[in-house]
């Protein structure tokens, strides 16, 4: 099906390009705003009646602003991803993401840092929304609904997207105004599951975003069975997966986490579902697109001090070395990246994590492929069971799976 729609388009483009020549325009769109008309097409080919339409990079100026009276908007846990672009503050960044807000259009979010939901109050309620179109804070779940996401943040995620589907079935939600930074707090650490935080830089908003938020009342008879069984079934293969990797003895918990703040809440993660594991824990990680290894890692050695690692392996994302007769998939392979043979990132990346974590280097492998380092781990356990965190990277989790023989589903 890809295929045919791709060059449906493709081809229409190629028809016009003498006309958009002479015009002076491109002869065809850079590439996400291609793949945004090609999805478009897509949809209407196949008569799509409802749409989950992500923008590509922020909101502000993207290609998916086309889209100018959605049914609802919302925004998920901002991060530090994307800096050239989007801006290298939090504000910043919220102020691009607000951008998918539109007037007279229902804007949710989740529980933000104070910083970035000022930014995206401040936006929703000046430059986006007549005043009193407040932005909604999502409601949490209810503790009985089970989710087939594993980890804690998951429920945050699961609680927008009630929320959104909620908003196109045009339920309406009973709300009420976070009129107190007390309020605020409390719902973070529903959310959360936790205490509430006594962090006021993280949890105290500035009047007007009060003023600017409501914050949606849970209720349980709202949720649909359709909506609970479907949070239920979600799976999101390299995310929060794990796989049992019997012919090396091996448990691998794979996460493309590859932002501070994903790192933090895969890390959790792990510490919940690792606590029992037999054996030792060892970590398998690599970064992509120029991303701070220092700063990624950084989550990564704070687990480390609390539930240690028997070794960590810095691994590109190549699956398997060339021609070592197993089957695999082109899909892993990057053609967008020159070949480095000296492994200069696994290197930097390793002597990071020696410094922050204090890990003896000995400790410590750089190897070419995944397959290197999850056969490094197994001989090092000489057959004994142990636990392995792939992360840092969607790239390296894709390998590692592609690796595992775990099916493309």
């Amino acid at each position: 099906m890809f295929a045919k729609y791709f060059f449906d388009v493709w081809d229409r483009l190629e028809a016009t390009t003498p006309v958009a020549l002479a015009k002076g325009q491109a002869a065809k769109p850079q590439y996400f705003r291609f793949m945004t008309l090609l999805a478009f097409h897509v949809f209407m080919q196949e008569q799509t009646t409802a749409t989950v339409l992500e923008v590509g990079i922020g909101g502000l100026h993207d290609s998916t602003n086309l889209i100018t009276k959605p049914v609802v908007t919302g925004i998920t846990s901002l991060g530090f991803d994307h800096m050239a672009v989007l801006g290298s503050t939090l504000p910043e960044i919220a102020a691009q993401k607000a951008g998918i807000f539109k007037r007279n259009c229902p804007a949710y979010t989740v529980p933000q840092p104070a910083e970035a939901m000022d930014a995206i109050v401040q936006y929703a309620t000046t430059a986006a929304h007549p005043a009193g179109n407040a932005v909604q804070i999502t409601a949490p779940l209810p503790a009985d609904v089970e989710l087939g996401l594993r980890g804690r943040h998951q429920r945050i995620n699961a609680a927008l997207a009630v929320a959104l589907a909620q908003a196109y079935l045009g339920q309406t939600l009973t709300t009420k105004p976070v009129s107190a930074d007390a309020t605020f707090r409390n719902l973070v650490a529903t959310h959360l599951g936790s205490a509430p935080s006594t962090d006021d830089d993280a949890t105290a908003l500035d009047a007007m975003t009060r003023a600017g938020l409501v914050a949606t009342t849970p209720a349980t008879s709202t949720l649909t069975p359709a909506i609970t069984e479907g949070l239920a079934a979600a799976r999101w293969p390299g995310r929060a997966e794990i796989v049992r990797d019997s012919t090396r003895n091996l448990t691998v918990y794979a996460d493309g986490a590859h932002t501070r703040e994903s790192l933090t809440a895969c890390t959790a993660w792990f510490a919940d579902e690792s606590t029992t594991a037999k054996g030792t824990r060892h970590l398998v990680f690599n970064v992509t697109h120029a991303r701070s290894g220092a700063t990624l890692l950084a989550p990564v050695a704070a687990l480390h001090a609390k539930l240690p690692f028997t070794s960590a392996t810095f691994s590109t994302n190549t699956p398997r070395p060339v021609g070592d007769g197993e089957a695999g998939s082109a899909d892993t392979t990057d053609f967008t990246s020159f070949p480095d043979p000296e492994l200069t990132q696994q290197q930097a990346l390793r002597d990071a994590w020696v410094e922050l974590s204090g890990m003896d280097v000995k400790r410590t492998r750089v190897v070419p492929t995944v397959k290197d380092a999850l056969d490094g781990i197994a001989a090092e356990s000489k057959g004994q069971e142990a636990a392995v965190l792939v992360t840092g990277s969607l790239y390296l989790v894709g390998a590692t799976l592609d690796v595992l023989g775990v099916p493309v589903r």
